[in-house]
């Protein structure tokens, strides 16, 4: 495994933030690097089940979105831009949120093995939009195409 460079420099700090919390921040990034995966094969080879990818890609774009909002947040700091950065920390807690509400409603269909409670959970989060255009043409009910055999992420 290729050991990550820290996103946060322990060296350059305030002193209100311990070194210490740039660690474990560090540690998070961290954590979220090791979770992404390179490819999700649709349908889950050996059962042919959709579900429980479409699940897997929703939460990948979730944590490659959070990545993406940290590393810029880390760098509009370095470049003494606060309130930019400030911008990329409410992003990332709304990312957090998003996530949290998702898997608030997945745990309790999964326990009920409502397979079909799932699949519109993920269905509606991965593709409802509030792009009038896109309603207009397509409806308000979110649809995915069957025609989607991989999730390709970079």
């Amino acid at each position: 495994m290729v050991e990550q460079m820290a996103v946060f420099d322990r060296n350059r700090t305030t002193a209100d933030i311990p070194t210490e919390v740039i660690d474990v921040a560090n540690a998070i990034v961290g954590r979220l690097q090791s979770r992404k995966l390179a490819e999700i094969v649709l349908p889950v080879p050996g059962t042919g089940l959709r579900v429980p990818n479409r699940v897997r890609c929703y939460l990948q774009a979730h944590i490659r979105r959070c990545l993406t909002f940290i590393e810029a947040g880390a760098a509009e700091l370095k470049a003494d831009r606060p309130i930019a950065a400030e911008l990329c920390t409410r992003a990332i807690y709304e990312n957090a949120a998003t996530i949290c509400d998702f898997t608030d409603k997945l745990k309790p269909l999964c326990e009920a093995v409502d397979y079909a409670g799932v699949e519109e959970l993920v269905t509606k989060a991965a593709f409802t939009t509030r792009i009038p255009s896109f309603i207009e043409t397509h409806g308000d009910r979110p649809t995915s195409s069957p025609a989607v055999r991989r999730c390709r992420l970079r």
